[in-house]
């Protein structure tokens, strides 16, 4: 395997890895605001925009 593949297959794993993260992150989020949290502190506290919630939630 070459340098090119191996950062690659690195790359993608890590794509991974981030995609996993977001996903577990959004859940929490939307749990969050469920659970009493505002909008806006449920943003503020995960780094996302508060629009971004607001999507998760379905009420874009």
């Amino acid at each position: 395997m070459s340098d090119l593949d191996a950062l690659a297959a690195t790359a993608r794993e890590a794509q991974e890895r981030a995609a996993a993260a977001r996903s577990a992150l959004y859940a929490a989020v939307v749990a969050a605001v469920r659970d009493g949290m505002s909008e806006s502190e449920a943003a503020r506290r995960a780094g996302i925009d508060r629009m971004t919630v607001r999507k998760l939630l379905g009420k874009r």
